[in-house]
């Protein structure tokens, strides 16, 4: 989930996404931009990024919003393709929060980046809440 200490800044990755971009749904992969690897460590941009919002005002035990914004690549001869993304927060095997990125659009060749929010009270979130994310594809 990240450390609170980053909430109040803009969009952040934890550093284990950047490996999301190994794997593929129809040959889409969650992934930005490639990157040099031998600057920045890794091949490509992290394709999932997310932004904390408190929005308690200063009470105790209110909410905080969840912005989570996902880059999906489609390469080349892949037909374009319509995305949907489940994102779901989980403590242990409980859903305690859900929101659907898309359906985008991603033509073939070509990379697009859609969000969506989750509004959760603050007494949920746990140093061992996780993000769960679901894929599907189909051809446009």
């Amino acid at each position: 989930m990240g450390h609170p200490a980053f909430w109040a800044s803009d969009w952040f990755a934890a550093p284990e996404w950047v490996g999301l971009g190994k794997y593929s749904c129809d040959n889409v992969v969650l992934h930005g931009n490639l990157t040099n690897r031998a600057t920045t460590g890794a091949d490509w941009e992290t394709g999932l990024s997310m932004r904390v919002r408190d929005l308690r005002n200063g009470f105790v035990g209110g909410n905080l919003e969840l912005r989570f914004r996902a880059t999906a690549f489609n390469p080349a001869r892949n037909h374009d393709k319509s995305v949907t993304i489940v994102v779901d927060m989980l403590n242990e095997a409980k859903v305690i929060g859900t929101g659907t990125i898309g359906p985008f659009i991603v033509e073939e060749g070509g990379s697009e980046s859609a969000e969506t929010k989750i509004v959760l009270p603050m007494t949920d979130l746990r140093d061992a809440t996780k993000v769960r994310l679901t894929v599907t594809t189909k051809d446009e």
